[in-house]
């Protein structure tokens, strides 16, 4: 069993020192996650998108749309 604190200004200092910590090396902290819904058209090729939403086109390329329109 892990020592306890038991002074209370003791303890409040610790969880300052660990909220600082906590701060200081979290580079970020993620409270939401969005689902990213994309429609590309069968004629549409090399399109990318991240995970954090966005697109990479560098690579894009529009082929002849298909016969059925390319939807």
């Amino acid at each position: 069993m892990q020592p306890q604190e038991t002074d209370e200004e003791e303890r409040l200092q610790l969880y300052e020192e660990v909220e600082q910590i906590i701060v200081d090396e979290a580079p970020t902290i993620y409270t939401l996650h969005t689902d990213y819904v994309v429609g590309v058209a069968d004629s549409v090729e090399g399109f990318v998108q991240q995970p954090s939403g966005l697109f990479l086109l560098e690579d894009v390329q529009i082929t002849e749309a298909a016969e059925d329109g390319g939807y």
